[in-house]
Order: C-alpha cells, then sequence, then structure tokens
C-alpha cells in the first residue's frame, strides 16, 4: 500500500502542550500535536514540546531553533543591532505570520516525510534507496531509541525484531531526529558509494552529552531566548540547513562548512537515514536505511548548548548525562562565565544571549536540561536524563555579579560533602568487612548517594531562593558560608549514620563506623614520615562529620532512641528518643533517679536497705518495697518494675559520703514532690551532664581512669547481654566504673533497661557510638577546626 505525501510542515507529527488560557478560549478542540508550520504560528499559546523522550525533545528543539532564526530573520547579525530586532520581535508577543508563511510556502516541497519520485524527503537521503542493500535495512525497532532492538535496554519495550510493530509518522520523525544527533558509532547498513561498500559509522555530536536550554513562560519566548547572535560574516545564503541545499552533500568528501547558527543547529550529523512507509498499513513507517553519512571526515563537534570542560589530559569535552547527577549541581556552570574548578567548565554560548533578553521578561527564564546516558563510543544506552530549574536567570553573572560566589559555594560545599559522604562509607565498610570490593561496599555507597543527593537538592533550592536579585550584595552577605557548610555537614552525617547503623549494635562495627567517620571532615593533614588521610587517594571521592562533642555534655530524654541517627547536638549525643516515652514518663525517671539520690544521702538506713538489691532479685530484698514502690507507674509491666529496682540498688551501692545533697535540701517524700505511683509528675531539674553507659566509660579512658581495651571489652560484654544476663553484669560494671571515678546517669540507663528486651540492638549502637563519638571527640573538634578553615577553599572537581 503506498504512502500519499505527508508534508511534516502542516502534518501533526510534534506534540505539544498547550497554555491554559488557550485552552480556556478553545475549549477541547486544540490538537495534541502540531506541524513545524503550526508550531511556530501558535508557539505563544504553547507552553512547551510535549515530548516524553530527553534525546528527541532536545533534537526538535535545535530544529526549531533553526526555523524560528528563519522566520523573524535574526538568522543574520544585521541590518540594524541584532538584540534590537529581537526585543522587537518579543514585543509583538508571536512570531511573524508572514516570515512564516513565505520561508514554508518556498521550502515546502523538502518536507515531505516520503518523496516517491526520489526527490529529497526531510533530513533524509534519498539515495539510500540504491546505495544500500535492500535486504539490509535497520528495522524500525532500531530506528526508535526507545525499543529493543537485539540485545540492548529489553527492559524498556518489549519487542521482537522478528515481528516489529510500524510506528507512527510522529514517532518515526522524532527518533530520525534523535538518530541524527544521539547515534551510535558502529555498524549500520552497508552503504555502497563509488564502487567502495562500508557499514561503519561514527557517533552523532550529542552522543552522551548533557545540552542546557533557557525556557520561559511560553514555547514563543524559549525559542527566542534559545537563538545565538551570528557573527557578522554569516550570510543565510551560505548557513544553510540540509534541506535548503540544493544538492545532496557527497559522502566521500568533506563535510559542508558550519559557517553559521543555522547549520551548526541542524547539518551535523554523521548518519544519513530514509524512512520506508509500511506496505500494510498508511500513515506508519515499517522499516529504515540507517548508514553513514561522510566515510572519512569528521563535523566539528561545536555546540552551543553544551557545557564545554577541560579533561586532565587538556582536551575539551561536553560535560556527559548522568542520571545520579542533579541538575542544581551543574546551576553554577550555567549561571556564571567562569565557574572555575579543576575541569574550568565553560557555560553554553548560549546563555549569552538569553541572559540579555531575560531582563526583559517578567519572569526569568529558568533552563531545561536534556540529555541520554549513554557510551560514546559503544553501542551502549543506558537512562535518559531531563531536569527543569525554578526561574534562575535573574542570577546570572553578567546581570548580578553578586551572586556569583554564593552559587559557586552553595554547589561546591554541596558536592564536597556528597563526595565524602560515600567515600566515608565505602571506608566503613572495609574497616568492618575487611573487603575493599565487596558487594556490600557498592551497596552502602549507593545508599548514600540516593539519600544524600535529594536532601542536598532542597537544602541548595532553599538557600538559593535567598539569593534576591533586587539585593544582591544583601543576599550575598545573608548566604553565609559557615552556615551553608554546616548545613550540607550535618546532612552528610545524618546519611552517614543511616547507612552505617545496622552493624553498630557490634563492637567491631561500631569501632569502624567511628574510625571512618573522620572521614567526613576531609583529608588530614600530611604527617612527616605518617601516612595520609586515605581520603587523599581519592580526591574526587574525599569524605567528612560532624560537629564536636565536649568531653561532659547534657543528654536527652532518657529512652532508646527514634532513628537510626543521632541529632545535631553532636556526635556524642544519644538519639532522639521514641515517641512512646513521653516527657512525662522521662520526667519520671528524671525525677525519680534524683529522689534516690537524694534519699541515700540523707537516709543511711534507706541506703543500706537499697544496696542490698545490689546484683539481687526484687524478689529477694523486701526492704526495698517502702522506698522503690511509691515511685513506681501504675500501667508498668515486669521489665520497667524490674528496672526500676536495680537502678536504685546500683545508686546506693557506694559509700555514703560520695552522695551530695543539695544544699539546704531537707528529707522529703515522694508525696511531697508530688510523684506518686498513679497520677505523679515533675519537673526535670537535673542539671548535672546525663549520657549514656558508653558516654560513662569513655569519660573514663578519657580521664585515663580506664584503659581503652578494658572499657571496650566491658561494653562488648554488655551489649551482646539478654535481659538476665544485663541485670546480673550491670552491677560489677557499675562499680567498675565508680573506682574509675566516673559517674553514670542512672535515668538513662533507667530507660535503657525498660526497653532492652525490644530495642537491645538500638540501644547497644547507642552506647557503642556514644563511646568511640566522646572517645574521639577531640580529634573530631581539630578535624571540624581544620575543616571549617579549608572546605570553602577546597579544591574543586568539576
Amino acid at each position: 500500500m503506498s504512502d500519499p505525501l505527508i508534508p511534516l510542515d502542516r502534518w501533526p507529527w510534534v506534540p505539544v502542550r498547550w497554555s491554559e488560557q488557550a485552552l480556556a478560549d478553545a475549549g477541547s478542540d486544540l490538537p495534541a500535536a502540531l506541524g513545524l508550520r503550526e508550531v511556530l504560528e501558535h508557539s505563544h499559546d504553547i507552553v512547551a514540546l510535549d515530548i516524553a523522550e530527553p534525546p528527541l525533545y532536545a533534537a526538535t528543539q535545535r530544529v526549531l531553533y533553526a526555523l524560528t532564526a528563519r522566520v523573524t530573520g535574526l538568522d543574520e547579525e544585521g541590518p540594524g543591532d541584532w538584540s534590537d530586532r529581537r526585543l522587537e520581535v518579543l514585543e509583538a508577543g508571536r512570531l511573524p505570520a508572514q516570515g512564516i508563511a513565505a520561508y514554508f510556502d518556498r521550502w515546502a516541497h523538502r518536507f515531505l516525510l516520503h518523496d516517491p519520485e526520489g526527490g529529497r524527503p526531510w533530513m533524509q537521503d534519498s539515495r539510500l534507496a540504491q546505495q544500500c542493500d535492500a535486504r539490509n535495512t535497520a528495522g524500525v525497532n532500531k530506528l526508535a531509541l526507545s525499543r529493543a532492538s537485539g540485545g540492548n535496554h529489553s527492559w524498556w519495550v518489549h519487542t521482537q525484531d522478528s515481528s516489529p510493530v510500524p510506528l507512527d509518522v510522529g514517532e518515526a520523525v522524532l527518533n530520525m531526529l534523535g538518530w541524527h544527533f544521539y547515534g551510535p558509532s558502529g555498524k549500520g547498513s552497508s552503504r555502497d558509494v563509488n564502487g567502495l561498500k562500508t557499514n561503519s559509522m561514527k557517533a552523532g555530536p550529542l552522543r552522551g552529552a548533557m545540552s542546557y536550554h533557557p525556557e520561559g513562560q511560553s514555547l514563543f519566548v524559549t525559542l527566542l531566548a534559545g537563538l545565538l547572535r551570528p557573527q557578522s560574516a554569516v550570510r543565510r545564503e551560505e548557513d544553510l540547513c540540509p534541506w535548503e541545499r540544493p544538492d545532496l552533500p557527497d559522502p566521500d568528501a568533506v563535510p559542508p562548512a558550519l559557517t553559521g547558527p543555522c547549520s551548526r543547529l541542524t547539518a551535523v550529523s554523521h548518519h544519513a537515514v530514509l524512512l520506508l512507509p509500511d506496505h500494510q498499513e498508511q500513515h506508519k513507517v515499517g522499516d529504515a536505511f540507517i548508514t553513514w553519512a561522510y566515510r572519512t571526515a569528521a563535523i566539528p563537534r561545536e555546540d552551543p548548548y553544551l557545557i564545554w570542560q577541560v579533561s586532565q589530559a587538556g582536551n575539551a569535552y561536553a560535560r556527559p548525562a548522568d542520571a545520579g547527577r542533579a541538575l542544581w549541581r551543574d546551576l553554577d556552570a550555567l549561571l556564571l562565565a567562569e565557574a572555575g574548578g579543576r575541569a574550568q567548565p565553560r557555560r553554553p554560548a548560549v546563555f549569552d544571549w538569553a541572559i540579555e533578553l531575560s531582563d526583559e521578561l517578567d519572569t526569568p527564564l529558568a533552563v531545561r536540561a536534556l540529555g541520554f546516558a549513554q557510551e560514546r563510543e559503544q553501542v551502549r544506552d543506558i537512562v535518559f536524563v531531563s531536569g527543569l530549574t525554578p526561574p534562575v536567570l535573574a542570577h546570572a553573572e553578567r546581570d548580578n555579579a553578586s551572586t556569583a560566589p554564593a552559587v559557586g559555594r552553595l554547589r561546591r560545599l554541596g558536592e564536597l560533602y556528597g563526595r565524602r559522604v560515600i567515600y566515608a562509607v565505602r571506608r566503613a565498610h572495609l574497616l568492618y568487612s575487611g573487603e575493599e570490593k565487596a558487594k556490600e561496599t557498592e551497596a552502602w555507597q549507593e545508599r548514600a548517594g540516593a539519600a544524600y543527593w535529594p536532601r542536598a537538592e532542597r537544602e541548595f533550592w532553599d538557600r538559593f531562593r535567598t539569593l534576591d536579585r533586587e539585593r544582591g550584595a544583601r543576599a550575598e552577605a545573608g548566604l553565609d558560608a559557615k552556615a551553608t557548610q554546616k548545613a550540607f555537614r550535618r546532612l552528610a552525617f545524618e546519611v552517614y549514620d543511616e547507612v552505617t547503623a545496622p552493624v553498630c549494635h557490634t563492637l567491631r562495627g561500631a569501632k569502624a563506623v567511628a574510625a571512618a567517620r573522620m572521614e567526613l571532615f576531609g583529608p588530614r593533614p600530611k604527617t612527616k614520615g605518617g601516612p595520609t588521610n586515605p581520603g587523599e587517594a581519592m580526591p574526587t571521592d574525599t569524605p567528612t562529620p560532624r560537629t564536636p562533642v565536649p568531653a561532659a555534655r547534657t543528654a536527652p530524654e532518657p529512652g532508646p532512641p527514634a532513628t537510626d541517627h543521632p541529632d545535631e547536638a553532636g556526635p556524642g549525643t544519644p538519639a532522639a528518643r521514641p515517641s512512646s516515652l513521653s516527657s512525662s514518663k522521662a520526667a519520671r525517671y528524671r525525677a525519680y533517679v534524683g529522689w534516690v539520690e537524694k534519699v541515700c544521702a540523707e537516709d543511711p538506713g534507706a541506703r543500706v536497705a537499697l544496696r542490698q538489691g545490689a546484683g539481687r532479685g526484687r524478689k529477694e530484698v523486701a526492704t526495698m518495697h517502702r522506698i522503690v514502690a511509691p515511685w513506681l507507674p501504675e500501667q508498668r509491666d515486669d521489665v520497667e518494675e524490674r528496672a526500676f529496682y536495680a537502678v536504685a540498688a546500683m545508686i546506693a551501692n557506694r559509700p555514703r559520703h560520695t552522695f551530695q545533697p543539695a544544699p539546704g535540701a531537707g528529707t522529703a517524700s515522694a508525696a511531697d514532690t508530688g510523684i506518686g505511683a498513679t497520677n505523679g509528675t515533675a519537673e526535670d531539674a537535673g542539671t548535672k551532664p546525663r549520657s549514656s553507659l558508653g558516654a560513662a566509660y569513655a569519660r573514663a579512658v578519657n580521664d585515663q581512669l580506664l584503659r581503652e581495651d578494658s572499657a571496650e571489652a566491658r561494653l562488648d560484654l554488655l551489649t551482646r547481654q539478654s535481659l538476665n544476663g544485663l541485670h546480673r553484669h550491670l552491677p560489677s560494671s557499675m562499680r567498675h566504673l565508680r573506682q574509675a571515678g566516673t559517674d553514670v546517669d542512672f535515668a538513662v540507663l533507667l530507660a535503657d533497661l525498660t526497653w532492652w528486651p525490644t530495642q537491645s540492638k538500638t540501644i547497644a549502637r547507642r552506647w557503642l557510638q556514644d563511646f568511640y563519638r566522646l572517645r574521639d571527640a577531640a580529634k573530631q573538634e581539630r578535624a571540624q577546626q581544620r575543616d571549617d578553615e579549608t572546605s570553602d577553599n577546597a579544591p574543586d572537581t568539576d
């Protein structure tokens, strides 16, 4: 079945998204797709293209840029000032209808999908029908970038080469453009030119790259903002799009020169394509030839929509598309004329002129990023990549240079702590498992990246919004460098603690995690004759931890942690308690411990009665009941009751002179305090430092009252006990600490004993984390000071 002529200037193949106003005016009569002519005619009523695949979006956008330059006369610098002429088009509110009609009336015969007369189908080479073997077509599965072809990305769309499904006109044309810009190198259809037959192709100019496009409130504004100012020598008669050339280029000759923006946008393909109509259905493409366009010479890989940067070998290359890299990490390279850094990124050339147009708009331009993560030299397609920023070009350097340091600092610090946390979790797993390339190591790194980057993105945009276009200098002053650094460092610590939490309930795991945690503070200074920080071996992956903790600190209310990471109070601070431990219950625990200490200090008989229960069950020591029973909560289980008795016995099990009653305090009873067995409450008036059992051991080691290996052995023993074993070993551990002159926060211990049957791993993790973090507090304080002094000047790896 032969296909009728399909004019792509009018055939609806470009998906568009209409503005709300246009939809309200026209109701449901607006088509979902338009031809190229109609896209330009209605661009002021269109918000944006509605193409799902980012590479096809980018390819179509480039064609529309070239057409916009033609119909507006902005394809040459003169006559008059180019910027003034563009502003006149902007003020008109739409692309000139006369220019659109004149252009497409002239070239309508070159916008046909098929040309059975052997003419010039649009963006295709009709000679392939004779130069290629009819039995060696590529097939529509290979033409469609999102379809499975051979063994590639078969998880995307389940199709088979043996029974291909024909493509609609729109799908076929969009994917043809995708091949021109993103097609791979390798083997295609064999093409015979001048007696020499070969099938070797070169990669497309945008393959594997990320392109960045200024975007306005309408497609009309977007197309004007995306135009590049031509050089004064550019002439439209020479700067030709492929369909405007009088003849098809010679495949054996040097490719035609790119003399201006229109040819640079559309005539850069290394592939030749010819779409073949389906023989069963009309308006379908059933097959295609895909092969090489030029045998030897290469087209210069220049593109004004790419970020160009410099490799370590000094070669310029386009920033690659990376699905794991959020768009905010490229923002300073888009807004700043010179973003700096090791890679020396260059802002896309089009942004110099987009910034100029942005000044004339009520709403600044945003940036749309479009790319395809691919192997440039291999036939390996990975994933589509896209992103859209808020309106940001008001903060571009030419417009508001005072924001430049702030934008660069935001991105640099966000990436710095991202690299550090990924390296730190890898280091932690290596210390824990001893296996550098274990699968679990990669899993930890992936978890750290997946947790950190979205949080860092939110932090970035929250801080970026504080930059005010009208108050640049004041906004820059308000975007405090140290506050920004602390914010990203806090995120890194949160993620590090979350990822490493599963192994911290064992001594080996907690010790490894504490050691690797230092990597979050960055490279340690080199010592003469000594090793350097392992992070220095990987400058792009160097990590860092959080705020140091003083040797004595105030702990939060007692109870097991609700989360897998500590709060921002510091590395040694116990985590928050679960909501089930109410503030009234926490206050009860604190008041109870204070009451027992007061009774022991003032009543020798009560102290003796209580200390008899040390290491013995509450049922064996009846003398304790008169003191402990009034404080027992009405709603309690056997575990909590047992904890009340055990803690009272351990408090009393020390010499009387060690108790220090408050000056002027008299003897009181439970009733005097307002705390009873039923509805008592009390104010938490404790002022001495409170902490977990692990922190108590750490203070003893820091004060050189206990050996570190002895403290580690004690903690290791306690964290591996059942509830009965814990009650059996705790009295001797308390004596061990007391002999070393170290006190314990018994209110925290009371809550830990209450929760032990269900939260033993969580509590053990907290004990061990507190021990190592407080043990290394001095190191962390020095490391943080060093980090505070150096992070803002840290080398940029971008």
